[in-house]
């Protein structure tokens, strides 16, 4: 056996006839009528025999003249009902044929014959198929040919394989739909993989367009409901205070001037809001507050006071209203298309109701693989078309298997499809 590693493994089951021998012809039986007490006789005479039977002849089949073929197939290569992917078979189900009368066999593998006889046992080797050595075992069994077609070693060569998976190394931005995604173009004798992108469409945040007013609590925001298969966003509304007016409690006495009124600062970012009393012309008390600027920014309602004026004893109690600043963001949910419709709860009677916009995400964040391909020998490109966006990339990864039945199997199945398996039996096998 030459010491190499096989491509294609031929097991070959060929029949042959036991001739039986015909048994040898026994020697004559010879027996011994000497003469008793010192007579004397004529000496040692043979015991007359007769005539040697001669064994009937086995018969001698025919010598059978025909030949038998298979269009290989890729389903004759099979997985031993484990997953493709992991442990595999790398051989064939058989072809057999059976009652063979006749050693003068012959195979061929699409019109490449193969230097087999069905008296040898010892491994033979062909390399004009593909440019590669396939091995040939025969083996002797009465009256049938089996062929067991087993695939080659890959060993040193290059990982022959399928997509995997791709990893995103760039969302990209503005996707209103899936882009199209397209892998480079396998080697010959391979199949392209293919894919579809996932993209991520989700709600980052809502721009306000109208603040609202007179709100008396913090409203709630719903946000359009996903499509099919994504989900809904939702969030929470970031409200401040403002000051609508400030209601007299005691206006006081002896203040023959305006007062100056005071409300507490707001928080940094915001404004204070600022307002003018009026004082009643008899007693001297303070009769209102007239705002100049409701103020903004405040996280709870603001204190009110007055000074100067020369009298005393003047309060008031602040009326302050939310207003809508903007949204937080608890989920983004995800599926979006296109911006979803932002609705606040409507204010009160008498106030206007907060708007807002929604602003969406639209990167790509995973491929999907819906056929992964064969044949490639190293990483294909991965590009993305369409969908309304732009950027987005990712590396493709092959299923790296290296040298293993997964690999052999594939080259026998790639190799050897289609082709015709032909044995020949007799003299009109050449």
């Amino acid at each position: 056996m030459r010491n190499k590693i096989p491509i294609l493994l031929l097991a070959v089951v060929a029949g042959i006839t036991m001739m039986a021998c015909p048994p040898m012809a026994r020697p004559p039986v010879t027996t011994g009528n000497g003469g008793a007490g010192g007579e004397t006789g004529t000496g040692d005479e043979p015991t007359p025999t007769g005539p040697t039977p001669t064994p009937n002849p086995t018969p001698t089949p025919t010598p059978q003249d025909d030949q038998k073929s298979w269009t290989i197939s890729k389903a004759h290569f099979r997985d031993d009902g484990v997953n493709i992917l992991s442990q595999t078979s790398n051989r064939s189900e058989p072809y057999a044929w059976d009652r063979i009368t006749g050693d003068d066999v012959r195979v061929s593998i699409g019109g490449n014959k193969l230097p087999f006889k069905s008296t040898r046992y010892q491994p033979v080797f062909e390399s004009d198929i593909t440019g590669a050595e396939w091995e040939v075992t025969p083996e002797v069994d009465a009256g049938a040919v089996v062929l067991v077609l087993t695939a080659p070693d890959q060993t040193g060569s290059s990982v022959v394989g399928e997509v995997a998976s791709v990893t995103i190394t760039d969302g990209g931005s503005g996707y209103t739909s899936a882009p199209t995604v397209t892998f480079g173009a396998a080697p010959p004798g391979g199949t392209p993989a293919t894919g579809t992108a996932v993209i991520s469409s989700s709600v980052t945040s809502v721009t306000i367009t109208t603040a609202g007013s007179d709100y008396t609590a913090v409203p709630a925001v719903t946000f359009e409901a996903a499509p099919s298969g994504g989900t809904t966003a939702t969030g929470t509304v970031t409200a401040y205070y403002y000051v609508a007016g400030a209601t007299i409690t005691n206006g006081g006495s002896g203040y023959n001037a305006a007062p100056v009124v005071w409300f507490s600062a707001a928080p940094s970012g915001g404004t204070t809001a600022t307002g003018t009393a009026t004082i009643s012309g008899f007693g001297g008390a303070v009769t209102q507050v007239v705002m100049t600027n409701a103020g903004a920014g405040y996280t709870s309602p603001p204190t009110v006071w007055f000074s100067g004026g020369f009298g005393t004893g003047a309060t008031a109690s602040v009326t302050a209203y939310y207003y809508v600043e903007g949204v937080t963001m608890t989920d983004a949910g995800s599926g979006y298309t296109s911006a979803p419709t932002v609705t606040f709860e409507a204010a009160p009677s008498g106030g206007t109701t907060a708007t807002g916009t929604a602003v969406i995400s639209s990167s790509v964040t995973s491929v999907t693989i819906t056929n992964a391909g064969s044949g490639y020998t190293s990483a294909p490109t991965v590009t993305f078309s369409g969908g309304g966006g732009t950027g987005a990339a990712g590396t493709a990864f092959l299923e790296k298997r290296g040298n293993n039945q997964y690999q052999n199997l594939y080259w026998a199945r790639q190799t050897l499809y289609g082709k015709q398996l032909l044995v020949q039996v007799g003299s009109g096998s050449e």
